[in-house]
């Protein structure tokens, strides 16, 4: 057991890693900002401008600054141990953006922490499937499994994350305490 407390520390510790390295190196939407495809993404938007009928923008600056705010809150709220509140918070900031792995990962962590697994679980996955390079949803999808003991399904989260990710050292790293770390049967 012992060895159990120091593998939920080392995840804890990366985890904390990447959640700080994700909110310096990603735009408000969650997806990594790359500089050198800045032309590339000027002329995709103007394609996907012309190709737009009706659909409204989802990030207006009214919106954009109501989705911060949100963010924002649910963040103060879960720093000060309010999830339920948290959780509110990331569910309108969903509403309006409802790929923003910020919001999406967040509303998970809440859902963890009041032992709502399996909402969390969702949220974590709808994190993957809107950015599958969120290394962050495999690192906490991962966890979960660990923590109810299903650790094979933890490894394969984390292979997931592998295969969209190849040779990220916090999944490698969570893998490989996972792969010498004796476990329950």
């Amino acid at each position: 057991m012992k060895q159990s407390g120091k593998t939920f520390w080392i995840i804890v510790v990366v985890i904390a890693a990447v959640i700080a390295i994700g909110f310096a190196f990603h735009d408000n939407k969650g997806s990594p900002s790359d500089p050198s495809s800045a032309e590339e993404d000027s002329e995709n938007s103007e394609k996907e401008a012309s190709q737009k009928t009706d659909e409204p923008e989802i990030f207006e600056p009214s919106k954009n600054e109501n989705f911060n705010s949100l963010i924002s809150e649910a963040q103060s709220f879960y720093k000060e141990k309010k999830y339920a509140e948290a959780a509110e918070k990331y569910e309108q900031a969903i509403k309006i953006d409802s790929k923003s792995t910020v919001a999406l990962i967040g509303l998970g962590n809440c859902y963890r922490e009041m032992k709502k697994n399996d909402l969390a679980k969702t949220q974590y996955q709808k994190a993957i499937t809107a950015d599958p390079k969120s290394i962050t949803a495999y690192l906490n999808l991962s966890y979960l499994y660990q923590e109810e003991n299903n650790i094979s399904k933890a490894k394969e989260i984390l292979n997931q994350g592998l295969k969209a990710n190849p040779n990220n050292s916090s999944l490698q790293n969570a893998l490989d305490i996972l792969e010498i770390t004796p476990h329950d049967s």
